[in-house]
């Protein structure tokens, strides 16, 4: 009865053992991760918020003098490309006193109208502004703005604002006063009536323009116009004779022949590129031998190589980091005060300058801090 009595006190004894071994390293885990979470983290200051260059419009006339400023700057500008380009769409159904029939097929033919009603327009691609031509201008008498909207940012219908950087500011104009004396209206009829010529001939054709908005969206803290679009509204009616190709679809329809009217849109669609070299953020937190790339934008025309530009990092104190020519930093040891990264871009006869506040601390830094 003893060797059994034995054994058992073993294996008691082996169990008793495990657990013991088990319970310290589940107390060296325990004690290390505590160690972990009151290891001391750094917490980068925030930044404080940047002044807008012009103040966002309250009255029509502020944003009226800020549009045409800014817009003026821009085409005179000679390290700004500009792209634009102008889409035309027939927003309606193409009323006429035909069968459907034959409306399902007059119908068919509006993308090719509104295809070359766009060709009308001048459109451009990588140009630089002061070497344009056939520029779209926006400018008119203050006594033609007929309304205005300008807000900080985008709020959606749940109150959230985004893209604050921004000012999204419209202005609605007076078609009269909007004169374009390279499209005139024997151009869209002749395009209105080459769209068609498949299915009807265009006898005569009344369009009137019904409405003009201008929408501006600018980089607040700069004063950059970044993108601007006109919006214009036009009516069209014409006289019609449907072709003997598509007159005989129904039989029994004595006459052919009709008015019909349609809405169409015109918008021009321009965005600008600005030469430059700006930090994408304004600080990031670091510890020492990290090697991070800086969060350097720099805009140059798309043809440009290294060669034709110097673009140089330049810390405030030495000894705490290297920058090599492509923005990348090699950390080398903790500082008590911040270093200010100076970026310079000399390109086209111009100098960008730009700066970022960079932390280096030998406290913990978390991964989402910048």
């Amino acid at each position: 009865m003893s060797k059994p009595m034995k054994k058992s006190s073993r294996i008691i004894l082996g169990v008793f053992t495990v657990v013991l071994l088990l319970g310290a390293c589940f107390g060296s885990v325990g004690l290390y991760a505590k160690k972990a979470l009151n290891k001391p983290k750094f917490i980068k200051p925030e930044d404080a918020p940047i002044a807008s260059a012009s103040r966002l419009p309250s009255q029509q006339q502020e944003a009226y003098e800020l549009i045409m400023r800014v817009y003026t700057d821009t085409v005179n500008a000679d390290d700004i490309e500009g792209n634009w380009h102008t889409e035309a769409e027939i927003n309606g159904d193409i009323v006429t006193p035909f069968s459907q029939a034959d409306n399902a097929i007059i119908s068919y033919a509006k993308g090719d109208i509104a295809g070359k009603i766009s060709e009308l327009y001048p459109s451009a691609s990588g140009v630089k502004m002061t070497e344009a031509e056939d520029i779209p201008d926006i400018r008119v008498p203050a006594s033609d703005i007929t309304g205005f909207t300008a807000e900080c940012g985008k709020t959606d219908e749940n109150g959230n604002v985004t893209e604050d950087d921004y000012y999204f500011i419209t202005l609605t104009v007076n078609p009269d006063a909007v004169k374009d004396d390279k499209i005139t209206e024997s151009d869209i009829f002749s395009s209105i009536k080459d769209g068609f010529k498949e299915v009807f001939t265009v006898d005569e054709a009344d369009i009137k323009l019904k409405s003009v908005v201008y929408s501006f969206r600018i980089d607040r803290v700069t004063d950059d116009l970044l993108n601007a679009e006109i919006t214009r509204e036009y009516d069209a009616k014409a006289k019609i004779t449907l072709t003997d190709k598509y007159s005989a679809l129904v039989p029994g329809e004595s006459s052919k022949q009709a008015e019909t009217e349609f809405p169409y849109k015109a918008v021009t669609k321009m965005s600008f590129s600005h030469y430059g070299a700006k930090f994408t953020q304004r600080s990031m937190a670091v510890s020492p031998n990290d090697i991070k790339a800086l969060p350097a934008s720099v805009t140059v025309n798309s043809e440009t190589t290294k060669d034709d530009y110097k673009l140089t990092f330049e810390p405030s104190a030495q000894g705490y980091v290297t920058i090599d020519e492509d923005g990348v930093m090699t950390v080398e040891k903790a500082s008590e005060t911040p270093i200010i990264i100076t970026m310079t871009l000399d390109y086209d006869g111009h100098i960008y300058t730009d700066e970022l506040t960079v932390y280096i601390t030998e406290l913990e830094v978390e991964t989402n801090v910048g």
